[in-house]
């Protein structure tokens, strides 16, 4: 490396902002089941971007996801409604329209804000059929969930890291529009 590399790679260093993530841990899935009041299966309906302004100019935005409980796997019947949850690559979640959760609720009310990389909700969009119990029962997932939210413990590597990953905040799919040519 000659000494030009060397001084460009320090001022790059120095003049790239870093990006830092912080937030307190999430409970894991596990600590979430344990802590839940409610623990169900929903559906996620839609999912739109809400933003307020605020007075110094700068604004604040949230994704507010519709939900309809398909089944209540523990406790209380779940009143839940409407998920809030961060949009951001730091910590924000990923609840597609279609797809089936289960959630973990502390509290069991009609809309419920989630924290930062929210373990407490696990896509289970592939083993799950609303429309095919036997289907669902065979995938196991529900009934594990089940028995783990009413003390029993989940397997060892449960949930798998693919599942957990399908919640994770990754950017939108390209459009089609950007495979077209001109």
């Amino acid at each position: 490396m000659n000494r030009f590399d060397v001084i460009f790679s320090v001022f790059l260093l120095f003049a790239c902002p870093s990006v830092a993530c912080s937030y307190p841990d999430p409970p894991s899935f596990s600590q979430a089941l344990r802590s839940a009041e409610t623990v169900a299966v929903v559906r996620v309906e839609s999912a739109s971007l809400k933003e307020d302004r605020l007075a110094d100019g700068g604004h604040i935005e949230w994704i507010e996801t519709s939900v309809r409980v398909v089944e209540t796997v523990h406790g209380p019947s779940a009143k839940i409604r409407t998920l809030t949850h961060e949009p951001s690559s730091c910590g924000g979640i990923r609840l597609d329209p279609g797809a089936y959760v289960v959630v973990a609720l502390r509290v069991n009310d009609e809309s419920v804000a989630l924290e930062p990389d929210a373990r407490r909700v696990l896509d289970v969009s592939d083993e799950y059929r609303e429309d095919d119990p036997n289907a669902t029962a065979n995938a196991g997932v529900v009934s594990i969930v089940r028995a783990a939210a009413s003390g029993g413990a989940l397997p060892v590597g449960f949930p798998p890291a693919y599942m957990v990953q399908r919640t994770s905040k990754l950017p939108p799919p390209p459009s089609p529009d950007d495979y077209r040519s001109e």
